[in-house]
């Protein structure tokens, strides 16, 4: 349970499907989403949060919440493609500064990238803002760089 919100894993022979509930002084089911699996993680993030947007703030504020339980119990982290691009992009800011990343330090990346949509050249330019030197910025080709961040 996430607050006011609730959610239901069914495994089915269809695949898996999760339910959303939301307790306005009794529980009633506000959504389903069929079949999980084959949406993937960010089909399934995506309407998960037209869902929550729909039942309102309340709801919508459990949304990092369920999120993280999902990616953490229901999608294994290895077989999603935003976390194969993350640790493809830590290879990379490990590459141009020159030394690995401590886990606090990837920690400390996670939380700065979490929610904001980034893609490998962006997480790479926040991560060596972060934890390299000035002119490791330099490394990196201008032309990965998003227009609004030159």
């Amino acid at each position: 349970m996430f607050g006011p919100v609730g959610i239901a894993i069914a495994f089915t022979v269809t695949g898996i499907t999760l339910s959303i509930w939301l307790n306005n002084g009794g529980w009633e089911q506000i959504g389903e989403i069929i079949d999980i699996t084959s949406r993937g993680i960010s089909g399934t993030l995506d309407e998960l949060r037209r869902i929550l947007n729909r039942a309102g703030p309340a709801a919508i504020e459990q949304f990092n919440d369920i999120e993280d339980y999902l990616r953490n119990n229901v999608f294994p982290a290895s077989n999603t493609e935003e976390d194969r691009q993350a640790r493809g992009a830590i290879r990379e800011i490990e590459r141009i500064i020159g030394r690995r990343l401590s886990d606090d330090e990837r920690t400390e990346l996670h939380n700065a990238i979490h929610g904001q949509g980034y893609g490998f050249w962006e997480i790479v330019i926040v991560g060596v803002q972060m934890f390299g030197a000035a002119e490791d910025l330099d490394k990196i080709p201008k032309n990965r760089w998003p227009e609004d961040w030159r």
